[in-house]
């Protein structure tokens, strides 16, 4: 039966993708089609380790444009290892995954960011008619489209690395394409009626009044806050912010306006770790509106995330290399080339200090002097962290600086041997049983995110067979953890006698029916989910 597929309750709480859920269906019924411009290795990697059979058409030159430079090398390969089966078809913009008996397709491209982290919609389908036009769509395409040239490939992300390092215009590269250029016409319309030109046009009034109201501005920001003023209360549109600037500036370039608009929104990627940024509103969905501050807290949760991640990756006296992009897409649900424009604006911001060697990449690490102004405390949990590894680099920040040029200036130990080694083995000791609480911290993420998958399941009264071997499958794909640790926690769910989580009734999972907020201790989004199904239990 055809179903639409969008985001939920649950996955907007970060439980399992509806999107990631219905790829996973289709391509575990075999061999693939897949129609997207812009895919990232690691999700379509995710595919083929399902599927093991695909063939992928996409628009190569728009996939490697929005690609940063780092991801680029990494996608070269990828797509040279599999020439036969990427075909480069310029202008597509379809997204689709069509198996065996079963296809998706709607907005979402193939990308972590297109399945977890945008409000997109799909539509998921096994009508064999359907399916079968979709498969004679998908090979006509095929047949009209050719696979990339490799060298030409290899030049195409060279230009594009010299364009993007030169900032300077330079001659136009486009990859060679095969196959027919779309040359579409809109339908007739019939022409409209004549306007009575003596009817009074309240338009021409309401601008010459909005004129008068904003002649008197003698800058882009006054402006700008009075537009803000204005506006902020209903939302307003970046066009219609451009139409009020224009008004009184009618000089002022878009690009001008666009960037001043930004300085006073809260959670925009150019601006959310801008110092001077105003907190003044909220952008979602192509809209401004008058922030507050619960949905400043809920709409920079995820750059928070960022922040943290950060945070525990650097350390205040040792430089080291960035993150990987797709670990930090992974937990973050931030594109590459928007984690660019973060870590950029960090730098000028002095968080992050780099560190330059001759003839090797740059490094980066914390700044110790880095003053926490109050738009940064907004990202809490980044702030707890930094602040706890701050006071432990300052406790064990050596009180004098050793100076190579006047040797005489050492002073001599104060500890012997003996203490000195002693405290080497507690702070090892110390450091085991930190790596020992992070491998905990992980394992209770694992169990976390399967244990929101039974809820979900549980909650939506869909029937759960208990331990059989379809539901093990079903979750590790879901989840992305091993067969083997799926039902080691499914049975730990079930283990401790009259306080598990889920019980057996006629072969089924469900839900214990004297379960309590205290049972989920350690399992933050296994929390929400129950809170939520809770409150929603009482509304009803």
């Amino acid at each position: 039966m055809s179903r639409l597929v969008y985001h939920n309750k649950l996955s907007n709480i970060g439980g399992v993708s509806p999107f990631d859920q219905a790829v996973l269906e289709v391509a575990g019924t075999g061999a693939v089609d897949i129609v997207s411009p812009y895919v990232s290795i690691s999700y379509l990697k995710r595919i083929i380790n399902v599927s093991h059979e695909w063939r992928l058409i996409s628009d190569v030159e728009a996939w490697l444009r929005s690609l940063p430079i780092r991801s680029r090398p990494n996608a070269l390969s990828f797509i040279r290892s599999n020439l036969n089966q990427i075909h480069h078809c310029h202008m597509v913009h379809a997204k689709t995954v069509i198996g065996q008996g079963l296809a998706m397709f709607g907005s979402a491209n193939f990308t972590n960011t297109g399945m977890l982290n945008r409000d997109e919609l799909s539509v998921l389908i096994d009508d064999p008619v359907m399916i079968g036009e979709l498969d004679t769509w998908f090979n006509l395409l095929w047949d009209q489209t050719a696979s990339p040239v490799a060298d030409e490939t290899s030049d195409f992300v060279d230009w594009l690395g010299k364009r993007t390092e030169s900032h300077a215009k330079s001659e136009k590269f486009t990859l060679s394409a095969k196959g027919r250029n779309v040359r579409a016409s809109l339908v007739r319309m019939p022409a409209p009626e004549q306007e009575d030109n003596n009817r009074l046009s309240l338009g021409i009034v309401a601008h010459e009044i909005v004129v008068d109201e904003q002649k008197h501005y003698e800058s882009l920001g006054e402006v700008i806050e009075f537009s803000i003023n204005k506006m902020a209360s209903n939302g307003f549109t970046f066009r219609q912010m451009s139409t009020s600037v224009h008004q009184s500036f009618s000089d002022t370039t878009t690009r001008e306006i666009y960037f001043a608009i930004l300085r006073y929104c809260a959670n925009h990627v150019r601006s959310v770790f801008a110092v001077d940024t105003i907190n003044r509103l909220i952008y979602s969905k192509g809209i401004f509106i008058q922030s507050t501050r619960e949905s400043i807290f809920q709409v920079l949760a995820h750059y928070d995330e960022f922040l943290s991640q950060l945070v525990q990756h650097f350390d205040f006296s040792k430089a080291a290399d960035m993150p990987g992009e797709e670990d930090l897409e992974l937990s973050t649900g931030i594109q590459p080339v928007h984690q660019e424009i973060l870590i950029s604006d960090l730098i000028d911001a002095g968080f992050i200090d780099i560190e330059d060697k001759a003839g090797s990449l740059a490094q980066y690490r914390l700044s110790e002097d880095f003053e926490w102004s109050e738009r940064y405390r907004l990202f809490k949990v980044a702030a707890h962290l930094w602040n706890a590894k701050h006071e432990h680099f300052l406790l064990h920040k050596p009180a004098i600086v050793i100076d190579q040029q006047k040797p005489e200036s050492i002073p001599a130990p104060t500890k012997s041997i003996e203490d000195m080694v002693a405290e080497l083995h507690t702070r090892r000791r110390a450091a085991h049983a930190d790596a020992i609480n992070q491998q905990e911290i992980e394992k209770f993420k694992k169990v976390d995110r399967i244990l929101v998958y039974v809820l979900y399941k549980c909650f939506s009264n869909e029937k759960l067979h208990a331990f059989s071997d379809a539901t093990v499958v079903a979750i590790s794909r879901a989840t992305g953890h091993k067969k083997s640790f799926v039902a080691k926690t499914l049975d730990s769910l079930l283990s401790r006698k009259g306080r598990g989580i889920v019980v057996v009734n006629n072969g089924y999972l469900e839900v214990t029916k004297d379960l309590d907020a205290e049972r989920f201790d350690g399992y933050p989004l296994s929390l929400a989910a129950y809170m939520t199904s809770s409150l929603n239990a009482k509304s009803v």
